[in-house]
This record gives structure tokens, C-alpha cells and sequence, in this order.
């Protein structure tokens, strides 16, 4: 259902939306450098916006929780710049 990669001819953006009782919270947007290109959602996350795991599975579970470039993105998805 979701592709395994998300190649653009752009730099990619990571965007990721947390909501509490469906309102808005935070947006928090990166773009994907290339000495970054072909890292996981989860390691973008974790180790360049310093995500917990508890954080992120809470992201997970969210209606609008991680998007790229708009589309809904698993953590596991593999991200490249262009």
C-alpha cells in the first residue's frame, strides 16, 4: 500500500502533526540533506529532532501523525533527497 522509498526530485520534508483531542498541536518540518539521504523516519525522528519512542509511537497512532511531502509516511520508510 505505502512504497518503501519516497524519492522526489525536491529535498524531502519531513513534516510530523501531533493532535490532542483532534486539535493541532505542533508542526515540526525538516528538510532531508543528502549526507542524510536514505535514513529511516524513525532515525530523522530520533537522533536529528530528538523524538522518544514513546513520542513516536504516539505519532504513529495519530489520524495526521507523520507525513512526507504530505503523504502519510510509516517510520520505517526510507527517506531521499533528490
Amino acid at each position: 500500500m505505502y512504497p518503501d522509498t519516497f524519492p522526489w526530485s525536491k529535498p524531502a520534508v519531513c513534516v510530523m502533526v501531533g493532535t490532542k483531542g483532534g486539535a493541532l498541536m505542533e508542526t515540526i518540518s525538516k528538510t532531508i540533506p543528502p549526507e542524510e539521504d536514505g535514513a529511516t523516519v524513525r532515525h530523522i525522528l530520533k537522533a536529528h529532532l530528538h523524538f522518544s519512542s514513546h513520542a513516536i509511537s504516539l505519532l504513529t497512532r495519530a489520524e495526521c501523525g507523520i507525513l512526507v511531502n504530505g503523504r502519510h509516511a510509516r517510520t520505517v520508510d526510507i527517506l531521499h533527497t533528490g
